[in-house]
């Protein structure tokens, strides 16, 4: 039985998110569960990982010893050569390629143990991504949830990391909850509104 694994020195949820259908499809096409190395200092990526049930285990970048394993998958800067230079390929695409795989399905792996069914509808927001020029400014996110709350009957689970200072009981303030317990409320919501982050992968 071949040994693989997959290497990711760098962060990202939304990375993590997005190759874990190639990590799916790799399991699949060999009959075996994947090893990850990574960082173990990004603990919400780590928390993501442990989601994923064709991961076998997850270890620290600096344990891996290539003589272990029959097949080596460091997709930690693959997709950037492509990227700066103009090609038009997604990163999944790209990860897939680089694994020698094709996904049936594209879809985020994660397995949820809870699913939320509120009383009242709500929409997800997040709009606040890993990078400043993929995150709105606060006071717009404040202008959005003003206008949902004074003009709609939905309520609002608010994903961002900076903490609310607004007091309302329409609004479930999750900036200082897990990544599982905010994954689990937002399975909850009707609508999601976002951008380009690790929700927005999740809400997929």
């Amino acid at each position: 039985m071949k040994k693989i694994c997959i290497v990711r020195e760098t962060s990202g949820i939304g990375d993590i998110l997005m190759l874990s259908p190639i990590v799916k499809q790799l399991s699949k096409d060999n009959n075996v569960k994947i090893d990850f190395y990574t960082n173990l200092s990004f603990v919400s990526e780590v928390e993501v990982l442990r989601k994923n049930n064709y991961i076998k285990n997850i270890y620290n970048i600096e344990c891996l010893d290539h003589k272990l394993y029959d097949e080596v998958y460091d997709l930690s800067y693959v997709a950037y050569a492509y990227e700066q230079n103009g090609f038009n390929f997604s990163r999944q695409e790209i990860f897939a390629k680089y694994c020698n795989v094709i996904p049936k399905c594209f879809l985020p792996v994660y397995f949820n143990q809870v699913f939320y069914n509120f009383k009242n509808k709500y929409i997800a927001i997040h709009t606040e991504a890993a990078e400043k020029r993929r995150s709105w400014k606060h006071e717009y996110t404040l202008k959005l949830i003003d206008w949902i709350c004074k003009n709609t009957n939905y309520n609002i689970l608010y994903l961002n990391q900076k903490p609310l200072k607004v007091v309302n009981k329409k609004i479930i303030d999750c900036s200082n909850y897990t990544i599982e317990k905010c994954v689990q409320l937002l399975t909850g919501t009707c609508f999601f509104i976002g951008v380009d982050s690790c929700f927005m992968h999740f809400a997929g």
